[in-house]
C-alpha cells in the first residue's frame, strides 16, 4: 500500500508554509514517529512525523517550494507494497543537500551582476525572499537562464535593514487582533499567600509559573462558557482545554499550547514548560504545540513589570496577563496587614462574551490562587 504525505494544516490563521527541510532521502525506511520533514508555519519552524512504517518511496515537493495545508510531498511504501517499477523517462535524480561551499557568496554575486544583467526570479522564490526577508538579487540562479529558485534562497543572506519575519508576523496579526477584536479588560488583585505557603511545603518547589498555568486552567473548567474560539460562525466551543503559553524569543514572542494543564501537577507542569520553552527558544515547537487553543496566558513578573494589558492573539477569546508578586498592604478584616499580591488582567473579545461571564472567570481564576486547595 502506497500512502499520501500531506501537510497538516497547523493553526487556522495559516494557508501558506515553506517547507524548510527533509530529515529522510528517497529509498530510506521510516518508523511511524520518525521526524520526515519541517515547515515554517507562521512564527515558527514545525516538525512532521511519520505516520506509518515503510520506506520514502518519493519526495515530491523539494526543500524551500511553498506549500499548502493538506498538499502531497511525499508518498510512503507500506513493507506490504511492491516497489514501483522505474519508468526510462522518469528516473528521478539523487537528491544532494547544497554545502555551504557550494553555494555562491554574496560578494561574488554581486561583482557578475550589473544593471543589464540582473537576476530575475521564480514566482515561488519571490514568495520565499518575501517572507524570510532575504534578497535574491544576491544570489547566483541554479534555474534556466540563471533564475533565482525558491530552494537557492535556503543559505541566502537576510536583506540590509528587512523586517525579520517573526515580527513581521507579530505586527500583522496584532494590528488585526486590535482592528477587528473590540477588546474590553478586566483587573483582579489575587493574595498569593496561600500558594507561597503550597510552594514552601513541597519538595520540588514548583514555579509560580506552573500555579498560574493550572488556575487559569481549572477556572475555564468551572467557567466553560469562556473556553470558546471565534470562527466565521461566530463563538464556537472548544472541545478541551488548551493553554497557551507566552514565550520570548529571538524577535518576538511564540506561543505553544499545552495541553491537560488542569489534569497535570504542578512538578510535572514546571517541567514540562521548562522543556517547552528550551525546545520553542530552539526553533523545535511540536506540531501538537501549534493548534488550536483556549487562551494564553503572559506573565512578566520576572521582568519587574507590577501589570499589563495584552492583546488578544486572533480567534481567541482571552488573554491573561500576570505581573510581579510583590509584598503589599491590603486590608484584611478591616485591619492593614502586609501580604504577597499579583495583578491578574484579563483581555476579552467582546464579540465572544460580555462582562459577566469574563468577571466570573476572573473571579475563579483568583479563588483557586486564593485557596490553593484544587492545585495540588
Amino acid at each position: 500500500m502506497r500512502i499520501d504525505i500531506v501537510v497538516p494544516q497547523i493553526g487556522e490563521a495559516v494557508s501558506e508554509l515553506t517547507l524548510r527541510e527533509w530529515y529522510r532521502r528517497e529509498g530510506a525506511k521510516v518508523s511511524k514517529g520518525d521526524p520526515l520533514f519541517s515547515v515554517d508555519a507562521d512564527k515558527s519552524v514545525v516538525e512532521v512525523e511519520a505516520f506509518e512504517d515503510g520506506v520514502l518511496e518519493e519526495i515530491v515537493e523539494e526543500e524551500g517550494a511553498i506549500v499548502l495545508p493538506n498538499q502531497v510531498v511525499a508518498r510512503i511504501r507500506t513493507e506490504d507494497a511492491p516497489p514501483e517499477e522505474e519508468r526510462e523517462d522518469t528516473v528521478r535524480p539523487t537528491r544532494e543537500k547544497a554545502t555551504d561551499a557550494d553555494r555562491p557568496t554574496a560578494s561574488a554575486a554581486r561583482e557578475r551582476a550589473t544593471d543589464a544583467d540582473r537576476p530575475t526570479a521564480s514566482p515561488k522564490a519571490k514568495v520565499v525572499a518575501r517572507r524570510r526577508g532575504v534578497s535574491f538579487e544576491a544570489v547566483t540562479g541554479t534555474g534556466s537562464r540563471r533564475m533565482v529558485t525558491a530552494a537557492d534562497l535556503l543559505g541566502a543572506p537576510e536583506a540590509p535593514g528587512a523586517p525579520g519575519r517573526l515580527r513581521a508576523i507579530i505586527a500583522e496579526r496584532m494590528v488585526r487582533s486590535k482592528r477587528e477584536a473590540p477588546h474590553f479588560y478586566l483587573t483582579s488583585e489575587v493574595v498569593m499567600s496561600a500558594v507561597k505557603e503550597l510552594r514552601e511545603k513541597l519538595d520540588s518547589r514548583p514555579g509560580y509559573t506552573a500555579f498560574i498555568l493550572k488556575a487559569g486552567a481549572l477556572a475555564l473548567r468551572a467557567v466553560p462558557d469562556c473556553n470558546v474560539r471565534y470562527s466565521e460562525g461566530g463563538p464556537e466551543a472548544m472541545r478541551r482545554i488548551a493553554i497557551g503559553v507566552a514565550v520570548s524569543v529571538e524577535g518576538g514572542v511564540l506561543c505553544p499550547v499545552l495541553h491537560d494543564v488542569e489534569r497535570t501537577s504542578l512538578e510535572d507542569l514546571t517541567r514540562r514548560v521548562k522543556e517547552t520553552v528550551a525546545r520553542v527558544r530552539s526553533g523545535r515547537m511540536r506540531e501538537e504545540e501549534k493548534g488550536e487553543k483556549s487562551m494564553i496566558v503572559t506573565n512578566l513578573g520576572m521582568y519587574d513589570v507590577d501589570r499589563f494589558a495584552a492583546i488578544i492573539d486572533p480567534g481567541d477569546a482571552m488573554i491573561l496577563a500576570t505581573g510581579a508578586i510583590r509584598d503589599r498592604v491590603i486590608a484584611q478584616a478591616g485591619t492593614p496587614v502586609v501580604a504577597p499580591t499579583m495583578c491578574a488582567t484579563l483581555s476579552v473579545d467582546h464579540r465572544l462574551m460580555d462582562g459577566v461571564p469574563a468577571a466570573g472567570y476572573l473571579a475563579e481564576f483568583k479563588r483557586v490562587l486564593e485557596s490553593a486547595e484544587e492545585l495540588v
